[in-house]
């Protein structure tokens, strides 16, 4: 993503800002958290225990969600940028 975003936004001065960055962080955290979430599911024996896991889960779904806002704002951004670049060279 970063050699296309580099590829694209450096010719025109365009920039992405922190996006790809913010979302390596976001979706790494999120990629974690499921795993230690369903080592928290595969260890518990009880239902108080279930119960514990699955508000962790709750309150570490923001990450997956943030992840997904972030992946489409740089999307989005990325596309504005192609397109930019495909009409200042006159392919559109």
């Amino acid at each position: 993503m970063a050699w296309i975003r580099d590829a694209s936004q450096k010719p025109l001065g365009l920039t992405m800002g922190k996006l790809v960055g913010l979302w390596w962080v976001f979706w790494i955290l999120s990629l974690f958290g499921g795993i230690f979430l369903g080592y928290l599911h595969s260890e518990a024996n009880l239902v108080e225990d279930m119960l514990r896991v699955e508000r962790l889960a709750i309150v570490l779904s923001p990450l997956d969600i943030l992840s997904a806002i972030v992946g489409i704002l740089m999307v989005s951004r990325l596309s504005s940028i192609q397109k930019k670049r495909a009409h200042d060279l006159g392919l559109t």
